[in-house]
């Protein structure tokens, strides 16, 4: 109530005239970022020895605080031939203060969902019908390595298949995307188990010490797979999260922090903007740019460094901040969703408030069942055309969570979308307890990895929980050994 009576009284004296636009932007976003702390602060304080993986935790950092919070004064600070060099336009608008406002709207929503009392219930009563440990192999049960590298080799297979269809990362080819939409999702969350085998592997190599060379080759060799096929998908985050993930699977198995990977990590921040964005730039200025080969996606990346002019370090930090924001973008989509234009243009809209809520049921029926069953939307492509008006075929515009959910149905779909996706993230953490269990680990990272920095196709985010539930049930009996279920 006390954060709520802050940003109402801001939101109050700019209108009075009491604020000019600047410091009501930046208050606002101080208010977010402080809310977010004390409710992870208090995450922590409930949460004994398992704090550090809670989703909500995470969540509030990675889609609030640094999506929506942390870098917003940068967009006062920086000069304005370094904002448009960004494509952005310089300035504070109101669309940019409304932004912020419905961040907050969803940020308290994902701690209701997350502490409800209902949410504590139902994982109770899996307890009580003893379904837990029905599905959930014991905590005793021994993970078998050579069956993560098994879990590897797919996820590489998977996004090589993707990259063969022209589907894979910012390079995926919107007109052909129909071709693949009865098995694309599950090949991205067969991808996504990579990381997976990455943290289990690094787990079990810091576990044992010294290790052997041959699980040390094997652990920095699936390392640089990873962040070759991050720059390859074209996102900062698949670059800079390997070496995040090799550090924590360090901290759980030494319980010591991993200062090498920490600062290996913090590295490559630069380097992953530095060779992604000249990438993204050749993605969207080619005309024959060709999504399904792999060659061409190399080439493409070795095109951009040779375009890319040279930037001062102090520079390239704050561009990367910037474009690590997603402010700037989603005020674009509220901006639209607000506008006398979006009635003219809603017959080419994707069908955002359906697919919401029939999201569940997306993820668990197959279309051989449902011949009909709609199609993903491709909000991305629909963006880019739309709301940027470049209908050149170029790499998806992503809008944010917060765009999505604002034209999904406003203010109240901001709450109710990140109300449930708490209440979610809570279930799935208590069901699979990760901090007990190896087994319950990879059940929690197969979901969570869904929803700790949420997607701008929330729809998809929501239905892959469920899909990733039953892909994680489903891994954890070839990756352990012990078929026996005990108790907890």
């Amino acid at each position: 109530m006390l954060y709520g009576g802050l940003f109402v009284g801001i939101w109050a004296a700019y209108l009075s005239g009491i604020f000019t636009i600047g410091p009501a932007f930046v208050s606002m976003s101080l208010v977010l970022v402080v809310y977010n702390l004390v409710e992870m602060y208090r995450v922590k304080q409930r949460g004994k020895d398992e704090w550090y993986i809670s989703p909500a935790l995470w969540c509030g950092l990675f889609t609030f605080i640094l999506g929506y919070g942390l870098a917003n004064p940068l967009y006062l600070l920086l000069p304005d031939d370094m904002l448009f060099g960004m494509g952005i336009v310089p300035g504070i608008t109101d669309a940019m203060l409304w932004t912020v406002g419905y961040a907050f709207v969803g940020a308290v929503g994902l701690y209701f969902g997350y502490w409800a009392i209902s949410s504590v219930r139902i994982t109770r009563w899996f307890w009580v019908r003893s379904l837990k440990r029905r599905i959930l192999k014991g905590p005793n049960a021994a993970l078998t390595l050579n069956m993560v590298v098994v879990m590897f080799v797919l996820s590489v297979a998977a996004r090589l298949m993707m990259v063969k269809v022209g589907q894979y990362g910012y390079s995926m080819d919107h007109s052909t995307f129909h071709e693949s939409v009865g098995y694309i999702a599950y090949l991205s969350i067969l991808g996504g188990a990579g990381r997976i085998a990455l943290l289990l592997y690094a787990m079990e190599r810091f576990r044992i010490s010294p290790a052997t060379r041959a699980k040390s080759a094997v652990l920095y060799g699936m390392l640089m797979i990873e962040v070759l096929l991050g720059v390859l998908a074209g996102f900062k985050s698949q670059v800079i999260m390997p070496f995040i993930i090799v550090g924590i699977g360090y901290f759980i198995a030494r319980r010591r922090v991993p200062i090498t990977f920490i600062v290996l990590g913090i590295l490559a921040f630069p380097v992953a903007f530095a060779i992604v964005e000249p990438f993204r730039e050749v993605r969207n200025t080619d005309a024959g740019f060709v999504s399904n080969d792999i060659g061409y996606l190399i080439g493409a990346v070795i095109e951009g460094q040779r375009r890319s002019p040279e930037e001062d370090a102090a520079s390239t930090w704050g561009v990367f901040v910037l474009k690590s924001n997603l402010l700037y973008p989603s005020s674009l989509g509220v901006e639209y969703a607000k506008s006398d234009v979006r009635e003219r243009l809603r017959p080419y809209e994707p069908e955002f408030l359906s697919h919401l809520l029939l999201s569940p049921v997306l993820a668990v029926v197959p279309r051989f069942v449902w011949p009909s069953k709609p199609m993903t939307p491709q909000v991305g492509g629909w963006a880019r055309a739309f709301i940027l008006g470049r209908d050149d075929g170029g790499g998806a515009f992503g809008i944010g969570p917060i765009a999505y959910l604002v034209l999904a149905g406003g203010g109240i779909a901001v709450f109710v979308a990140f109300l449930v996706i708490g209440f979610l993230q809570r279930i799935v953490f208590s069901i699979t307890t990760p901090w007990m269990s190896m087994p319950g680990l990879v059940v929690f990272i197969f979901v969570a990895q869904n929803f700790l920095m949420i997607d701008s196709n929330v729809s998809g985010v929501i239905g892959n929980v469920f899909r990733g539930f039953a892909l994680g049930l489903l891994a954890q009996y070839f990756l352990f050994r012990d078929s026996k279920v005990r108790k907890f």
